[in-house]
């Protein structure tokens, strides 16, 4: 969950204060700690040590209105609304080493099982066109969805890696 402006320049480590920079175990809900490696996990290594990272580098940019508790809740509340695995799969869109997912064909699923049109940005791992993030976008209150502005990597076709 990043903080961005409405131009799409994303704010980033927006504090130096080692208390406020450090992420705690104990800071994250016990529930939400064991959903997160499955709402917000690492494709590539130890999950608290990338949320530490995200922590660092974005949350900290939120925390005059969320602290490390209310960040990660709801950030994996955001996940847990969306359901998206779900979707993908009743539109069978699923992971495979093979096949490529058509850009169009997400976007239309999302649109008819949530209701969002907005633009959506599909992040790629080092533009391989393998899918790492579906970014939904929010406004600055954080309670609806809005376009998002940053440019994505993807192309109209990706891989997405079981």
């Amino acid at each position: 969950m990043w903080p961005a402006k409405e131009t799409g320049s994303e704010p980033r480590r927006c504090s130096e204060d080692q208390t406020k920079k450090t992420l705690t175990r104990k800071m994250i809900f016990t529930t939400t700690l064991v959903e997160l490696p499955t709402s917000w996990s690492n494709l590539r290594g130890d999950n608290f040590k990338f949320w530490e990272n995200e922590w660092y580098e974005h949350g900290t940019c939120s925390y005059s209105k969320l602290n490390q508790t209310q960040y990660f809740d709801l950030a994996n509340n955001i996940w847990k609304g969306l359901q998206l695995f779900d979707i993908f799969q009743k539109e069978s869109i699923s992971p495979s080493t093979t096949a490529k997912q058509k850009r169009v064909d997400v976007e239309n699923a999302i649109a008819k099982h949530i209701g969002i049109t907005y633009k959506i940005e599909f992040y790629c791992f080092n533009n391989s066109h393998e899918l790492l993030e579906i970014r939904l976008c929010r406004n600055h209150a954080g309670n609806d969805y809005t376009n998002c502005v940053m440019l994505d990597n993807c192309g109209s076709s990706f891989k997405w890696k079981p």
